[in-house]
């Protein structure tokens, strides 16, 4: 299936092999295998998609139980909730990772507030980092300001 437009209000649920892009449109994706997104400037809920790959850029997004997502894109702002081994990449965003296992963040100029998460790598320069009750936690990068809080396991490089 492939969905595209601008402005819209969209609620996607129970598809596979799912394809969408747009600007400024706002909805909920659900219950998806292999979905691949493009948005600019969205508001977007993904929950119960795995394998799915997202290009954003100046978006709002929660995630929530989405194993293998890859997403990659610059000034977002971002709820992680409960997903595995996943990969987000991307400059200037904010990340709130809560309950996670095996997440991997890279980027620059990031705000991450990184809380109950295991065996999660968070890499970046000129980040800020407020990390509680997490382990095996890795913060890699420079010029890091890190906040580290009831975690064990863990390895800061600034």
């Amino acid at each position: 299936m492939s969905s595209a437009g601008d402005f819209g209000s969209v609620t996607l649920s129970g598809n596979a092999n799912l394809q969408t892009r747009g600007e400024r449109n706002q909805g909920a994706i659900t219950q998806t295998s292999n979905l691949n997104i493009f948005s600019i400037n969205c508001v977007l809920n993904l929950y119960l998609i795995s394998n799915g790959k997202m290009n954003t850029e100046n978006s709002n997004i929660q995630v929530s139980l989405c194993p293998n997502l890859s997403v990659d894109g610059n000034g977002n702002t971002a709820v992680l909730s409960d997903n595995s081994n996943s990969k987000f990449n991307g400059d200037n965003n904010q990340w709130d990772a809560k309950d996670n296992s095996n997440l991997d963040v890279w980027g620059t100029g990031n705000i991450l507030k990184i809380n109950r998460n295991s065996n999660s790598k968070f890499g970046g320069d000129r980040c800020n980092v407020i990390a509680e009750d997490n382990s095996n936690l890795s913060v890699l990068g420079d010029d890091i300001k890190a906040t580290i809080r009831g975690t064990s396991n863990h390895v800061v490089t600034k």
